[in-house]
């Protein structure tokens, strides 16, 4: 029953996420529409506010590392709005310690700094659903860079910094992320290609959504290429197996 319950959780936690990500699509979509451009490109950051000022943000990515988020008034922050209504335009008092914020603009990573064009606010429910499947970093998803492959066995360098090795069994399915900009007219996103265990390779991003069975964890689904994940777990995977090559 306990097991049962936990399992309930994760789910409701996963889903959550995976509106979130909706969300942050569609936001794209209407600043893409509103300013007539390409939509949300290029770096992002994302991560856990714990303060918040006039004219900047300090969060803390999925690695822990605090990263100071520059607002200028050319800086655009918003937030979801009611259903069917264009994102809210909020200002930087509205945006409160716990929050989960996604910035665009440009990142150094040596400073520890983004200049933001745009800030995504998630609060509530939302960013609690977040919070709470971060915490499930190498229980239920793992997300980094492949340093090693041996036979079924890939090591991840994860995004907190911590060597992971997970193992493919013979229900695992894999798929590669299609690359940005890709997909048919009209807007309509390339779907992901099936590929196999041997299309993986050292140096690739990937994620992963699955259960540690022991000391191991055993993935039932592995995403390659795309996005790295960022704060509250990979950008593919979440609401069940999609469809995909096996080993």
């Amino acid at each position: 029953m306990q097991m049962h319950q936990n399992s309930t959780k994760t789910t409701a936690a996963l889903r959550g996420a995976l509106v979130v990500l909706i969300f942050l699509a569609g936001i794209a979509c209407s600043v893409s529409s509103a300013q007539g451009g390409g939509g949300m490109r290029g770096p992002r950051f994302s991560g856990l506010v714990t303060a918040v000022t006039s004219t900047s943000v300090t969060a803390k990515n999925e690695a822990g590392v605090s990263y100071t988020i520059t607002i200028t008034g050319d800086t655009r922050l918003m937030r979801r709005g009611a259903a069917g209504t264009p994102p809210d335009e909020i200002n930087p008092s509205d945006i409160k310690v716990n929050d989960v914020i996604t910035a665009m603009g440009e990142i150094d990573d040596t400073a520890h700094t983004v200049q933001a064009s745009i800030v995504l606010d998630v609060t509530g429910d939302l960013a609690a659903a977040l919070r709470a499947n971060e915490a499930n970093l190498g229980k239920t998803w793992v997300a980094g860079k492949v340093t090693a492959i041996d036979g079924t066995t890939i090591t991840v360098l994860r995004n907190d910094g911590v060597s992971q090795k997970i193992t493919a069994d013979t229900s695992t399915s894999f798929i590669r992320a299609p690359q940005r900009g890709g997909g048919g007219g009209g807007g309509v996103p390339a779907a992901p290609d099936p590929i196999t265990l041997a299309d993986i390779k050292v140096g690739d991003n990937i994620s992963a959504t699955g259960a540690l069975k022991g000391d191991s964890f055993v993935p039932d689904h592995v995403t390659a290429g795309g996005q790295p994940a960022g704060y509250g777990g990979p950008q593919a995977g979440f609401g069940g197996r999609r469809p995909g090559g096996s080993i």
